[in-house]
């Protein structure tokens, strides 16, 4: 999937909501995740650990760090206007523990499926993902409306 470019045009005056997702294209995270998918049994197919530090290089580890400085400095700049207008963070990483795409049957976001795509976006949130982050949104903007529905 082609990488989509800074959408911070899209945020003006009027905006009172801003989500982030940021990071996985820059590391190719749909490449890494199509590597560690093992076909095949041992001693014949390579376990992700095998394709991704081959020769003593952790591949995925390399990824990160060579855009850490672009990623950081996006993510201070957002923290400095966040913190000039009195904006609030909201974690969905810590709620979403345990509903990884290996949980077939909960899962917050989709596994990478070789050869298909069924109008999937792998490693891209599921709708039980989306309505997750809606809730958790929902409910740190309106505390006092929990379990009003």
């Amino acid at each position: 999937m082609p990488a989509k470019p800074p959408q911070i045009d899209a945020v003006t005056r009027n905006t009172t909501l801003v989500t982030v997702t940021i990071g996985a294209n820059d590391i190719g995270l749909a490449g890494i995740a199509l590597s560690c998918f093992n076909l095949l049994p041992p001693p014949a197919g390579k376990s992700c650990k095998d394709t991704q530090t081959a020769g003593g290089v952790d591949r995925g580890a390399r990824a990160v760090d060579s855009v850490a400085d672009n990623l950081a400095d996006t993510l201070e700049a957002i923290a400095r206007v966040a913190d000039e207008h009195d904006a609030e963070y909201v974690d969905f990483i810590g709620p979403g523990a345990g509903h990884d795409g290996c949980q077939l049957t909960r899962n917050w976001a989709n596994v990478v499926v070789p050869g298909t795509t069924l109008g999937i976006v792998p490693i891209h949130p599921t709708a039980l993902g989306e309505q997750s982050f809606a809730r958790i949104l929902e409910d740190h903007l309106a505390p006092d409306r929990r379990g009003a529905d």
